[in-house]
């Protein structure tokens, strides 16, 4: 549940700020954090 929120909020940051390169900076870690 807690993946899914995160990523909600993710992608609304995305759409408010447009900071792409940050956002999916931090996509990518969270990913490399739960995937291993």
């Amino acid at each position: 549940m807690y993946k899914y929120h995160f990523h909600d909020n993710l992608f609304q940051g995305l759409r408010k700020k447009r900071n792409l390169n940050l956002e999916l900076i931090l996509l990518t870690y969270h990913l490399r954090q739960t995937c291993g």
